[in-house]
């Protein structure tokens, strides 16, 4: 079924101008456009860890931007259609779990300018947060600072603090982990990401400690996977 939907089916409305899009594309957030036409398939293709593509613009027919597609809208969309597709719903953990991959993290005690520097040079868009006994406490993202404004000195005075001080604000600043089960399905992890407006889920061990990280990458390079 993924394979006959095309790029249009995603788009909608139109969500963001050419203009404001291209001034937010940067080395991790190149910008790319695609025709309204454009298999969906491939639209995965461009969206998975070979390639990692964040947003990517969808134009008409005569090449005007009408709208904006994320990793996460696409996530939404096929949970839409998952009831339809239960062999796709019903894909255990295992199956898009790269059991191989390091859990990069943090300590709730480091300090915040640390903390983002070891997100920065890790090159992921988030990490795990730990209490001293390893324990997953939290998750560190960019956006958790980028809620706090530009203001250079409201910024400088943020990162003299903690992780620990950043997750205590709630949903101002830090944000609590999602866990899930180690017999969770594709379908329970979309549901879980998207209900959280989230990026990443993960598993930990019987006491606590990450072990597992699911991201909308991971589920986009499952999906592709599957439509090939």
């Amino acid at each position: 079924m993924i394979q006959e939907l095309k790029v249009s089916e995603l788009v909608g409305s139109a969500s963001a101008l050419e203009g404001r899009e291209k001034s937010r594309s940067n080395a991790r957030n190149p910008w790319c456009a695609v025709w309204r036409g454009y298999p969906l398939n491939s639209l995965l293709d461009m969206f998975s860890k070979d390639v990692n593509i964040h947003r990517i613009a969808v134009t008409d027919d005569q090449g005007e931007v009408i709208g904006v597609i994320s990793q996460s809208a696409v996530i939404e969309f096929v949970d839409s259609k998952l009831n339809s597709l239960p062999g796709l719903a019903s894909s255990p953990l295992s199956a898009f779990l790269n059991s191989e991959k390091a859990i990069r993290s943090v300590k709730q005690s480091d300090n915040l300018t640390d903390a983002y520097i070891e997100l920065l040079s890790s090159g992921l868009s988030g990490l795990a947060v730990v209490d001293e006994n390893g324990r997953l406490v939290g998750a560190l993202t960019a956006s958790n600072l980028r809620r706090h404004g530009y203001d250079l000195d409201m910024l400088l005075t943020i990162m003299t603090r903690t992780v620990k001080d950043l997750l205590e604000e709630g949903q101002e600043g830090g944000s609590a982990p999602v866990i899930v089960p180690a017999t969770a399905t594709l379908q329970e992890v979309t549901s879980a990401l998207l209900g959280r407006h989230i990026h990443r889920v993960f598993t930990v061990d019987g006491e606590g400690h990450p072990n597992g990280v699911v991201s909308l990458c991971d589920i986009v390079t499952h999906l592709s996977n599957s439509a090939a």
